[in-house]
């Protein structure tokens, strides 16, 4: 997809890749410059400016404020006449890639978070930086670059390329709202990949010490969080973890030998690429028997374990479980072993 983009777009992509979300740089004024330029594209007048310490405060601040319908319909338009007169492949493969380098998946989580712990704050009145920038700007830089003469599509692109400024110096998320504009700093997000995790604290935290704890891109409350990295919840606590996202999660930061030790777990069969199969009597106190693998992730050199159905682990065969969770015959997977 990358290899697509015009070089335009690539440095918009660049710099986007370049922001360090680790330790965001807030820069009010350039911010608040940006704005100034917006509102004036636009040609509307721009409100007093508000900075908010954290999501949850800008939620708040924005849900006794009137929306501005007059940024909206001016925004609203310039993007409508923009996206209706430049189409195509290139900037929609832009637009994609440049989401993937703003790193989206964490910041929706790290925005549904605040969402969901500001209890029903007017969440339609929030914009987001980081989808403006990301999406847009790229877009935009695609777009110019074909030649592209249309006066709309190039009022939008000047409109999404401030937000892309405003992103680089801090901005995390923005509230237009008719008497003022809520600003908010970017957050600390601690991710690996794409999904927001850290085993050593929160892994969304503002300056004000306002954040929420994320493992493998799944929020917890700090009580379930500190239970989870310092091991002290148990394998059977584990299993009974109601969210399901939270229990898989939880499970992921368990050392394989100790869930299986914990477990009374058996070893009843090697497999010849090294798969142990595993017996569980009495599981979780249920009085079934179930049957699990211990694999190796020659990529990482980290062990993980698979749960396999019963019927198939009874037969005490870990490489016809190993053809079985990967959908194929146990004649088929031995050529592939020893092929490899």
């Amino acid at each position: 997809m990358v290899s697509e983009l015009n070089a335009a777009a690539r440095e918009v992509i660049d710099r986007l890749q370049a922001i360090n979300y680790d330790e965001p740089h807030w820069n009010e004024q350039k911010i608040i410059e940006v704005f100034k330029r917006q509102y004036k594209i636009l040609g509307i007048d721009m409100p007093a400016v508000e900075v908010a310490g954290n999501m949850l405060i800008g939620f708040e601040l924005s849900r006794d404020a009137a929306w501005d319908a007059a940024w909206d319909a001016a925004r609203g338009a310039a993007w409508g006449a923009a996206r209706d007169a430049a189409r195509g492949a290139a900037r929609d493969a832009a637009r994609d890639a440049a989401r993937d380098a703003a790193r989206g998946a964490a910041w929706d989580a790290a925005r549904d978070a605040a969402r969901g712990a500001a209890r029903g704050a007017a969440w339609d009145a929030a914009r987001g930086a980081a989808r403006g920038a990301a999406w847009d700007a790229a877009w935009g830089a695609a777009a110019r670059n074909t030649g592209l003469s249309d006066a709309a599509t190039l009022k939008w692109i000047s409109v999404s390329e401030q937000e892309l400024i405003a992103l680089e110096n801090g901005l995390g998320w923005f509230f237009p709202m008719r008497d003022k504009l809520i600003l908010v700093p970017m957050p600390r997000m601690i991710m690996v990949g794409d999904a927001l995790h850290y085993d050593h604290g929160k892994a969304v935290e503002w300056s004000d010490g306002t954040g929420f704890y994320f493992i493998r891109g799944v929020k917890f409350d700090d009580e379930l969080y500190w239970r989870v990295v310092n091991r002290s919840i148990t394998p059977e606590e584990t299993l009974l973890i109601k969210n399901s996202e939270q229990r898989m999660a939880a499970i992921s930061m368990m050392r394989p030998d100790h869930l299986l030790a914990q477990l009374h777990a058996t070893l009843i069969d090697t497999g010849v690429k090294g798969t142990r199969l595993y017996e569980v009597n009495n599981f979780m106190g249920t009085g079934r028997t179930e049957y699990c693998m211990l694999m190796d992730d020659a990529s990482t050199d980290r062990q993980f374990i698979e749960w396999t159905p019963p019927a198939i682990g009874e037969q005490g065969n870990a490489e016809l479980c190993q053809a079985e969770a990967f959908g194929v015959p146990l004649e088929d997977w031995l050529l592939i072993t020893d092929e490899a």
